[in-house]
């Protein structure tokens, strides 16, 4: 008939990938569910805190006496203390009697009295531990400062860490930054870590970013992963060095070839919206 008009034909479903998929669509199940990338300009946006809990650090028995480790493991979730060998601290230990443990002590306490720095260092972790005499954190502080006094970089750092959470002594965050900063300028590459956090926040000193990245700077140069993650972060944000995105993704590199999960996760982001590296994501899923 002249005018009249035939109905719209329906439109057949489509199918992708031999799935079907109507025009109308359902959102996808949030186990498929992508979450758009961040923009470019956005800057980062993750929810990594620094590890700021600070700790003691003791000497510990390696087949290499004499040698420093600069590490302090609880710092990172393995011990507690500030390796640098010694023999107070393994006093108590399968292989020593109760003799030999007091023989050790009272050795080291004699060294200690007549000025030698690290006799004072181990005697200071004797007394934090409890290792040959009773647990004393007061008396470990006083023989910790009068080794730092000498310039001992260990016991700075533990002196550090008694007035940043008020072991043995009142806490006075600012009198930490002092210490922190003398074992960071020695090298000790969790002091200059933790100096690092104290300048980004300004805990005991002004805020300072160009400080943070300097000090994280020299600890992730000696392969502290975690202050590879902090300069990382600093790079991607443009806080104390120019916003750099490939420098950022190599310092997450560096990280998560050490293992962390954090940097690797981060790692994978930046290849999810090449940020920094070369974007992976060669088409986006079909759902």
């Amino acid at each position: 008939m002249e005018g009249h008009r035939s109905p719209r034909r329906k439109r057949l479903p489509v199918t992708c990938q031999s799935r079907e998929v109507s025009w109308s669509a359902p959102a996808p199940p949030p186990s498929r569910r992508v979450k758009a990338p961040l923009r470019r300009d956005d800057g980062w946006r993750f929810r990594m805190e620094p590890r700021t809990t600070r700790t003691a650090c003791l000497p510990e028995e390696t087949s290499a006496p004499g040698e420093e480790n600069h590490r302090c493991q609880n710092q990172f979730g393995r011990d507690d203390i500030y390796q640098d060998n010694g023999r107070v601290a393994t006093i108590n230990n399968s292989t020593d009697s109760g003799n030999d443990a007091n023989r050790t002590f009272n050795e080291t306490k004699v060294r200690a009295e007549r000025g030698d720095a690290k006799a004072q260092f181990d005697l200071g972790c004797a007394y934090f531990k409890g290792d040959g005499v009773a647990k004393d954190e007061v008396e470990a502080m006083k023989w910790w400062r009068k080794a730092a006094e000498q310039g001992h970089a260990g016991a700075q750092y533990n002196l550090a860490y008694g007035y940043a959470i008020g072991s043995g002594v009142t806490k006075d965050v600012v009198e930490s930054f002092k210490w922190c900063h003398k074992a960071a300028e020695q090298g000790n590459v969790i002091a200059q870590y933790i100096l690092g956090l104290d300048y980004r926040a300004g805990t005991g000193t002004s805020r300072n970013y160009e400080e943070a990245a300097k000090w994280h700077q020299k600890a992730a140069e000696q392969g502290l992963a975690d202050a590879q993650i902090e300069l990382g972060k600093l790079y991607s944000s443009g806080l104390g060095v120019p916003q750099n995105y490939q420098k950022a993704a190599e310092m997450f590199r560096m990280a998560a070839e050490q293992g962390n999960g954090a940097a690797q996760g981060v790692l994978g982001y930046c290849y999810l919206i090449g940020q920094g590296v070369p974007n992976r994501v060669l088409k986006k899923p079909c759902i």
